[in-house]
């Protein structure tokens, strides 16, 4: 029998397909590997999405009672000063006398909570271009009622926020201006945001204009007055004074006569 040498040829052979099977596990490997990081995708990707939103809500204190007729607000304190109490009355109740909305739950430095209220029937003594004009599917002018919203600080002071659209906001922020005026940042149901501070400030501006006038108008009338009396004081200086006090007797030496004399000589000469 010949017996078959071990040439060139027969030695690339086996390197190629010995270097072939070295390949295979690191193949394998990788395949593995991708497979398995697939598949931890895949799982993150059902765990994010079978994980339950957390509602911010069910955390936050709620001030009032939740009823079928309330309407909810989201009220942020952001000025870090503790609230001891909340009233709401409409803008015609300047003096809160008869509040639709009274909370005596304190409410911390920069705390949210959820304010609940009924709100009031249409007020007839408020003057309609005070209202805000929302156009209802009949056609028929629907006018929302607007509030003023007292706030008593755990300090003593109190503070209002005036003719606030309560029905139409979904949220409000309470924010202090640099010159210490306490306004509103707030967001409507509609997503529409605005603010009140250039409101507060006219507000403010036009109770300083009725104090200083009232405070002229009481000078004012003093100052009349004053003159009044002196002028009556004048008048009573330059009138004419007259004596009525005639005395008697005549003065030695038969010189002059006394009034009565006169007189007497008057009446019979």
């Amino acid at each position: 029998m010949g017996r078959i040498e071990n040439s060139p040829k027969v030695r690339v052979v086996q390197f190629t397909v010995f270097a072939v099977l070295l390949m295979i596990p690191i193949i394998l490997v990788g395949c593995s590997q991708s497979s398995a990081a697939e598949q931890k995708v895949e799982d993150v990707s059902e765990v994010v999405e079978t994980t339950a939103p957390i509602d911010k809500k069910e955390e936050l204190t709620t001030i009032g009672s939740k009823t079928d007729d309330s309407l909810e607000i989201q009220m942020d304190n952001a000025i870090g000063k503790p609230i001891d109490s909340v009233t709401v009355s409409l803008s015609t109740d300047v003096d809160f006398a008869t509040p639709v909305f009274d909370s005596a739950t304190d409410i911390g430095p920069f705390e949210e909570v959820l304010m609940y209220f009924v709100p009031s029937d249409v007020d007839p003594n408020r003057d309609v271009a005070e209202g805000v004009e929302t156009q209802a599917a009949v056609g028929d002018l629907i006018f929302r009622n607007l509030y003023n919203v007292q706030l008593v600080f755990n300090d003593g002071s109190v503070c209002v926020l005036h003719a606030i659209n309560l029905e139409e906001i979904g949220a409000f922020k309470l924010c202090m201006s640099a010159d210490g005026i306490v306004y509103v940042d707030y967001e409507s149901n509609a997503g529409e945001s605005g603010s009140t501070l250039e409101y507060e400030k006219a507000i403010i501006a036009a109770e300083q204009a009725a104090i200083a006038q009232a405070e002229a108008e009481a000078a004012a009338a003093a100052q009349a007055e004053a003159d009044a009396a002196q002028a009556a004081a004048a008048a009573q200086n330059a009138a004419p004074q007259y004596n009525y006090n005639y005395g008697s007797g005549a003065t030695s030496g038969g010189g002059s006569q006394s009034a009565d004399q006169c007189v007497d000589d008057l009446v019979f000469n």
